[in-house]
């Protein structure tokens, strides 16, 4: 079985980058490892902002933000590690 790593994050202008970032050097060294990398975020759009700096490996998957959907994503990529970097204000 292929080794995977989810990651549930948001980000914009109001929340800010630094969560998605930080999320992106982590990555970085698990790409070394062959492991897969899926980003579960509701800010499709603001995806484009930081493109340039999001690796072309990285599978994006939107959620609407509930335990259902992110438990069918994970199901769908067998993945079983999710590491959430979201403000729950």
């Amino acid at each position: 079985m292929e080794k995977c790593v989810a990651f549930r994050v948001d980000f914009d202008e109001i929340i800010g980058y630094g969560h998605v970032f930080r999320i992106i050097n982590i990555a970085k060294h698990l790409f070394k490892k062959k492991i897969k990398i899926i980003v579960i975020t509701t800010s499709i759009k603001e995806i484009k902002r930081i493109e340039k700096n999001i690796d072309k490996r990285f599978i994006i998957e939107r959620t609407n933000n509930n335990h259902k959907s992110i438990v069918s994503i994970l199901n769908k990529h067998n993945c079983t590690t999710l590491i959430s970097d979201i403000s729950n204000h």
